[in-house]
């Protein structure tokens, strides 16, 4: 029965919105929907288009009222929502069984932190490395090549 009335609801809000848009604004924006000749004139069909979006807006918020009440879960009259509420006294909090030993647990933070400064100074040491190694043979390709040319430019003299 819910998903009848939602499915209608849902039509309804469409044809609703559908109807709203293609009805004639006589504001700024009124030059936009469309040509002066149509099959109706301009007073009928604004006179059909605003009874059907009322008819249809109408039908709406029937359906949407019946929605509401169709879903309302049952309330029980003799219950109030203060009832409920647990009085001051009766909240009680739970309290961790647990003993921690703080010094314990700073050493292991500490030997977490010194083991990730470790790692990263190390992957900081192979990069400078490999940066090295890479300048020295790109030296050793320049000195080649200046020596090339101190050789072809003796020989030419």
């Amino acid at each position: 029965m819910l998903t009848i009335f939602l499915v209608i609801d849902v039509i309804l809000a469409v044809m609703l919105v559908a109807l709203v848009l293609v009805q004639r604004s006589d504001g700024a924006l009124g030059s936009i929907g469309g040509g002066a000749s149509s099959i109706m004139s301009t007073r009928s069909k604004g006179n059909f288009l605003t009874r059907t979006t009322a008819i249809v807006a109408a039908g709406f918020m029937a359906c949407s009222l019946v929605l509401c009440i169709i879903s309302k879960p049952e309330a029980k009259a003799d219950i109030s929502v203060l009832d409920s509420v647990p009085e001051a006294n009766e909240v009680s909090v739970p309290v961790a069984d647990m003993e921690v030993d703080v010094e314990t647990e700073v050493e292991t933070a500490k030997q977490g932190v010194e083991n990730k400064v470790e790692e990263e100074i190390g992957q900081a040491k192979n990069a400078i490395k490999q940066e090295a190694s890479e300048i020295e043979a790109a030296a050793k390709e320049t000195v080649a090549k200046v020596e090339e040319k101190v050789k072809s430019a003796a020989e030419q003299a």
